[in-house]
């Protein structure tokens, strides 16, 4: 990197060290980021920023609402409860009851 610097303004500049540096720089970030994936559960893979935090909900407190959620959250109802219903199929929450008086846990 010094070797192109050194040059930059004498008009012969030779970007082979900079760009060498840069892309070795690069290839380390990835090889980085994928060590972190690797040891991330295959849930947190899987699930949305949303469904993260709903789930995350469930660290505090062991049933809840979909309004209490939304409301926590700071969502939108309709938001909560499409995020509700799909954790719910994937098998993540357990529902009780069948009313607007439902409630869910973690399974």
């Amino acid at each position: 990197m010094r070797g192109t610097q050194k040059n930059i303004w004498s008009g012969k500049v030779d970007y082979g060290p900079w760009l060498s540096f840069f892309l070795t720089t690069l290839q380390k970030q990835k090889r980085n980021l994928e060590r972190k994936i690797e040891t991330l559960p295959e849930s947190d893979i899987k699930l949305g920023k949303t469904a993260r935090a709903l789930m995350r909900l469930f660290d505090e407190k062991k049933e809840w609402s979909v309004s209490e959620t939304a409301k926590m959250l700071d969502l939108n109802i309709n938001t909560a409860a499409k995020t509700i219903r799909k954790l719910l199929q994937d098998g993540y929450l357990v529902k009780h009851g069948t009313t607007k008086g439902a409630w869910y846990e973690k399974k």
